[in-house]
């Protein structure tokens, strides 16, 4: 089993848009649409290793309006592909704030790419039982 970050940029929040206000969100739809509780728990396994590395500078959104899960009969996000094929999918979006930050800022680079690396160890630890060989048929 292995966990598939989807990372991607997004624009930063404008009332305009109508995008969430956060800079870093979780996608975790296709997941909660096998099982919603894991989904849960994996962002929260998220979140605890992000945010400390992000501090009060950025927010991190556990339930953000894009959640890596199209709706379109026919369609597929990477991230839907990954868990049909039985891996742990996460869309990460990044705002364009953060990203520039990141880009600037290479210990945060660093640090934010360990938090990941713990996040996927965990998730693997919380998510193994749930996993048996395939993923269970959608729960909702």
């Amino acid at each position: 089993m292995m966990v598939h970050f989807d990372v991607h940029g997004r624009r930063d929040f404008s009332k305009e848009v109508g995008n969430d206000d956060s800079d870093l969100d979780l996608g975790l739809g296709a997941i909660r649409s096998v099982d919603s509780e894991l989904a849960t728990e994996l962002a929260q396994v998220l979140y605890n290793e992000i945010q400390p590395v992000l501090g009060n500078k950025f927010t991190v959104n556990t339930m953000p309006q894009l959640q890596g899960c199209c709706q379109n009969p026919g369609r597929m996000t990477l991230t839907q592909q990954s868990v049909g094929y039985g891996m742990l999918g996460v869309q990460l979006e990044f705002s364009m704030r953060l990203r520039r930050w990141l880009n600037e800022n290479k210990s945060a680079r660093h640090r934010l790419a360990h938090a990941m690396a713990r996040a996927a160890d965990t998730i693997l630890e919380v998510a193994i039982p749930w996993y048996a060989g395939s993923p269970p048929e959608s729960k909702t």
